[in-house]
Order: structure tokens, then C-alpha cells, then sequence
């Protein structure tokens, strides 16, 4: 398996920065449906501020990204080339980016010949060179997924780094959720973080193509779903347990839904929050998921007139669990009204408390 992180650093590598362009080798970024591969790209490309743009190639057809031009005067001919390809003199495209081939493996022959062009050493489209700042990222699933997938062109992934097995852990998928919270990209469900948490990622993706009939299991990109509806619905809803059985399969769900029953039982977020003294003296849970959701609840709650008791249960319930005390703290600072300039955050700074945190914190 290789994880996202590592996948991250690939990319990093070949890319460079804006100002000082990598090796520019593209790469090939290959697992099980559902498994953030996509997503990531995109964010990297978010991330270092430059251009991105994403061509389904496992439904385009030749024609759709480069044709002849024959209506042009004289005895011979150029061709026009679909806008979104960076190709040299399209100016509505920066100069440096990441273009996204998603699918590739499920390409027809054509699409992966025309990609096999597209690619160093030829870069070109046509008769039209491909920007040189341009890192081109393929994904695709395994053909033992059974998702389509096609047999690459031997001369096609000899010109890629094959990254192959892609798929988060949970620490990567529990940071994603709180990053994308923050950007207000999704915002994930805190009893579907914490039953993560509980489970340790036994249930956060299940993908498995070898099944003789398809069935819904559970990944990444399908909790990602979920909290949506959870979200939006409620956890009273009658019709979320349908839902959310047809989005993670059965046997996820009821795992879920057996977390849900118990985390029903912990103390009321908001006595909690009703006054230091309450923050002081409420039972801490002992499973670790338990305290993930609390600590995540409370965090979500927070503000500048509850800091003090915010800051006394996400001491109690962080306890020797530093990467605990992160998350709650980035998700109370972001969320909480006032939260991180109140009295009661500056003391714990000015004490020390949370020194190796200053860097996740922004401070």
C-alpha cells in the first residue's frame, strides 16, 4: 500500500516549486475506487497556487481534444485544440499547473495514444507544444477492481512513475477531514470522525474488487458522502439508515450506527460547556474514540465567552494524546467566534502549554 503522504511528496518532488520547476516527470497514481487520488491532486495544486484542470479521459474521444482545422485558407491545415489543454499560446491557462487525466485506465486505445503524444519527450497536442510548466498526473483504478479498467500501453507507462495501491490511513484521512472543514470544502460528520477514531480505520475503506457480484463497501470517498447526509438530515432521520447503508454497504453501517447507540450515552456537550467548574467534573469516557468525539464537539462549540471550560474538558480529555489536543484546538480556533484571541487560549500560550503546537496552530 502506498499512503497519501507519499503520494504527496511524488508529486512535490517531480513538480518543484513555482519559481524552480522539478524534473516535470509525469506520473501515473494507481488504486481502488473511492480512495482520495483525485482529490489529492487537486489540493496539491491548491495548495502551491497554481493552475488545474481535470479531463475525464475514460469518456472522451480523440475528436473531443484536438481535430483538424479544415476551414482554414491555403493548401494546408493547423488544428484546434480543446481550451482547457495547456497548450502553448492558450492564455486563459497560467504557465504553470497540473493537468489531471482522471480515469486513464479505463481510456479507450485512442485516448491512451493521444495521451502517449501529449506526454514527454514529444509534448504536443496536434501540431501545438504543451506548456513546459505543466505536470500531467493520470489516475486509475486496478483491473482486478473491476471498475473498467483497461490494460495501460506498454510505451505509455514506461514514460510515467507508476505510484501503485493508493490508499489513506486514517491519520491522513482524519487530517483531510479536518482540513477540508476548515476551507469550508466538506464538512465531516464529528460521530463519523470519531467512530473512525473508536474502529481505527477498520471500517473507513473496505473496497474490495475480488466479490463476485458488486456490493457497496465502504471508502474514503464514500464517508465523505455520508457526513453530508448526516449533516443535512439529522441522525433522526428514518430514511438516513437506508441512506447510509446504500452509501458504506451493510456491514459498515452497523458498526456505525452500534457507535452511534453508545456515543448517544456520553455526557451533554453543552453541561459540559456550562461553566468551568461542570468542564471539571464530567466523567472523561475511557475508549479513545469516545473522547474524539467529545473532544471534536466541544471544539465546535467553542467561543470566546466559553473559553475557559472549552479549554479545562479539551485539557481533561487530550490528556498524553497530543495529536488529540491539535485537532480540537485547530477545529475550536477555526470554528469558535473569538476563540484563539480570548483570555483564556493567550494564558495557555503565554504559559508554554502548547509551545510544540505553534506551527499546526498558525501562531
Amino acid at each position: 500500500m502506498t499512503n497519501l503522504t507519499t503520494v504527496r511528496k511524488i508529486i512535490t518532488a517531480s513538480f518543484g516549486t513555482v519559481e524552480a520547476p522539478g524534473p516535470m516527470t509525469p506520473i501515473f497514481i494507481e488504486g481502488a475506487p473511492g480512495t482520495g487520488k483525485t482529490q489529492l491532486v487537486k489540493d496539491i495544486a491548491k495548495d502551491a497556487g497554481v493552475g488545474f484542470v481535470f479531463i475525464p479521459a475514460s469518456t472522451m474521444r480523440p475528436e473531443d481534444l484536438t481535430v483538424p482545422d479544415v476551414l482554414s485558407e491555403g493548401s494546408t491545415y493547423d488544428y484546434k485544440i480543446f481550451k482547457n489543454l495547456p497548450v502553448i499560446g492558450n492564455e486563459d491557462l497560467p504557465d504553470r499547473g497540473v493537468l489531471v487525466f482522471d480515469e486513464s485506465s479505463q481510456a479507450d486505445l485512442d485516448i491512451q495514444k493521444f495521451l502517449g503524444q501529449v506526454l514527454p519527450p514529444n509534448s504536443a497536442a496536434g501540431t501545438h507544444k504543451m506548456k513546459p510548466g505543466w505536470l500531467i498526473i493520470a489516475t486509475g483504478n486496478r483491473r482486478e477492481d473491476k471498475a473498467g479498467a483497461n490494460k495501460l500501453l506498454t510505451h505509455l507507462l514506461d514514460r510515467f512513475i507508476l505510484v501503485e495501491d493508493v490508499e489513506p490511513t486514517l491519520k491522513e484521512w482524519t487530517d483531510y477531514s479536518l482540513t477540508a472543514a476548515k476551507r469550508g470544502d466538506d464538512d465531516f460528520n464529528p460521530l463519523v470522525m470519531a467512530f473512525h477514531q473508536q474502529s481505527e480505520g477498520r471500517y473507513l475503506h473496505t473496497f474490495d474488487g475480488s466479490q463476485t457480484q458488486a456490493r457497496k463497501t465502504a471508502t474514503f470517498r464514500g464517508w465523505s458522502m455520508a457526513s453530508r447526509f448526516i449533516n443535512s438530515l439529522g441522525m433522526g432521520s428514518k430514511e438516513l439508515p437506508t441512506i447510509v447503508r446504500g452509501i458504506v454497504g451493510e456491514a459498515a453501517a452497523q458498526q456505525f450506527y452500534a457507535f452511534v447507540q453508545v456515543a448517544n450515552e456520553l455526557p451533554d456537550i453543552d453541561e459540559v460547556l456550562s461553566s468551568v467548574e461542570a468542564a471539571s467534573r464530567f466523567v472523561v469516557p475511557k475508549p479513545l474514540g469516545h473522547r474524539w468525539f467529545m473532544t471534536s464537539a466541544i471544539a465546535r462549540k467553542a467561543d470566546w465567552r466559553n473559553a475557559d471550560a472549552v479549554i479545562a474538558a479539551l485539557l481533561r480529555l487530550c490528556d498524553n494524546h497530543e495529536d488529540m489536543l491539535v485537532a480540537g484546538l485547530l477545529v475550536a480556533k477555526d470554528y469558535g467566534d473569538r476563540f484563539s484571541s480570548s483570555e483564556a487560549f493567550g494564558k495557555q500560550i503565554t504559559a508554554g502549554v502548547f509551545d510544540s503546537l505553534h506551527d499546526q496552530l498558525g501562531l
